[in-house]
């Protein structure tokens, strides 16, 4: 009888999955996050990264409305570099700690919003770790990295739970 494989830990299978994912021009490369590594108000997560490099001369958040709105030609996203890989891989390690800290930081502001002050609607978008490379180049913050959500449909509003590696910075809100 051969001997028993090891079955790759699941991160280490979340992070093969996401290299070898196809990369997609305007959002770059996604992957499910397995449900054992942890879960945003019992919801599964995605996770995100989009390594494409802001256009030169113009900030990371000008440069990805361009891009959405097709005023900017939409660069094939480069493969990831270690330090993206590491980024994510430092997440996923942490999540059992780091979502915790995010569903309280969401609930307090819905609750500040006079919202209800309960979980995220089930309706709500899934919920997606975002690791984003040109945002890290305009900061000059290697560690930044967001958890994303809001409301479905039109994304009439939505959440970012920001984090610089494990330290949680705000959470904002468009719509």
């Amino acid at each position: 009888m051969p001997p028993a494989m090891n079955a790759p830990s699941p991160v280490d299978a979340t992070l093969t999955a996401l290299r070898s994912s196809p990369a997609d021009p305007e959002d770059g490369r996604c992957v499910r996050v397995p449900a054992e590594l942890g879960t945003f108000f019992g919801r599964p997560l995605k996770l995100r990264l989009d390594t494409r490099p802001p256009e030169p001369g113009r900030g990371c958040l000008s440069t990805l409305a361009l891009w959405v709105v097709g005023r900017l030609p939409t660069p094939e996203p480069p493969p990831p570099s270690a330090a993206d890989l590491d980024l994510a891989r430092f997440v996923l390690t942490r999540l059992s700690d780091l979502l915790p800290q995010a569903e309280r930081a969401l609930f307090e502001r819905l609750a500040g919003e006079d919202a209800d002050g309960h979980a995220p609607p089930a309706e709500w978008v899934e919920p997606e770790i975002w690791i984003c490379r040109s945002l890290q180049t305009v900061t000059g913050r290697p560690q930044l990295w967001s958890l994303l959500t809001g409301e479905s449909g039109e994304y009439e509003l939505s959440y970012d739970i920001n984090f610089d590696g494990a330290e949680l910075r705000d959470v904002g809100a468009t719509g």
